[in-house]
């Protein structure tokens, strides 16, 4: 069973202070700031990071304040900070990117280009990955502070038994839709088989519930208009596998409750010694951390 504490900061200092507190030499720790989401630029026929920093054109800009508020930009600075605080106590940590490479595709993100990428969202996936360069704000801000990001960043690593045809083998970025599809095809289909998760049309597609969570039944899956929490449950199991047992985890205020609903049954799941903070409030600086763990 997984247990879970609330916390409260409205200022950055005493955010950082609370996450360094709870740092352990004992324990290998992973920062995931930074978050962003892709978006198609019709000039350059491809995707791009919708970090506002990064884009000089007005429609992008606006683009970027309508989706994101800046949390691309305030997530990153607290993590490099933490991650420096983390180094000067001789603990051991990483950055790990995960980011949205779905959200392009739905006709009510950019209305005006869907007949531009009809048909090509696996090939336009496939050309951003194969460039695996971070964001060039990312770049500046690493840079800034003497960090060398490729040793800092966490690359994820595919097996050669895994057939992926948008990624890499390795590389700097966890694709959300790559982790979708390997729920899919990974955790899913074991707790199905163990009989905790049902099967559920919602008249919209096909969604499916993992059961008696906190006394009630979680949506996994997103067909329907649910969350992310299965892909996220995928996510922690990968940087479980890296030797991962203390995750901070920046998150943006509307993904905070299916995100926590995936941690807690991933957690729930590996049950061996994971501690879980989930960070959210960057838009307005009222922070809650949600801590996660089996004790």
């Amino acid at each position: 069973m997984s247990y879970s504490e609330k916390y409260c900061f409205d200022k950055d200092d005493e955010l950082l202070k609370f996450l360094i507190d709870k740092a352990d030499r004992n324990r290998k720790t992973i920062i995931i700031g930074g978050h962003y989401m892709l978006f198609y630029d019709k000039s350059s026929d491809s995707l791009k990071p919708l970090i506002k920093e990064d884009l000089s054109l007005k429609s992008h800009k606006q683009l970027s304040e309508l989706h994101t508020s800046g949390f691309p930009e305030k997530s990153m600075d607290i993590a490099i900070t933490l991650h420096k605080s983390l180094n000067s106590m001789n603990v051991f940590n990483k950055f790990a990117f995960i980011v949205n490479d779905h959200k392009f595709q739905s006709k009510n993100f950019q209305s005006d280009i869907s007949d531009k990428i009809t048909g090509r969202t696996a090939e336009l996936r496939k050309k951003y990955y194969a460039n695996n360069s971070i964001p060039d704000y990312y770049k500046m801000i690493f840079d800034v502070n003497g960090i060398d990001y490729s040793d800092a960043v966490q690359k994820y690593i595919i097996k050669d038994k895994q057939k992926e045809e948008n990624l890499q083998k390795e590389g700097y970025f966890f694709s959300e839709q790559r982790l979708r599809n390997k729920f899919d095809k990974n955790l899913r289909e074991k707790l199905t088989y163990e009989g905790k998760v049902k099967k559920v049309d919602s008249g919209n597609g096909i969604e499916f519930y993992y059961c008696g969570y906190n006394n009630s039944d979680v949506c996994l899956t997103e067909e329907g208009g649910c969350g992310c929490s299965g892909e996220v449950m995928e996510f922690i199991n990968e940087l479980y596998l890296l030797g991962y047992n203390n995750i901070y985890f920046f998150v943006p205020d509307e993904c905070q409750i299916a995100a926590n609903n995936g941690f807690g049954i991933i957690n729930e799941i590996i049950h061996n010694n994971l501690n879980i903070y989930s960070i959210s409030g960057f838009v307005n600086d009222q922070y809650t951390i949600t801590k996660i763990s089996d004790s």
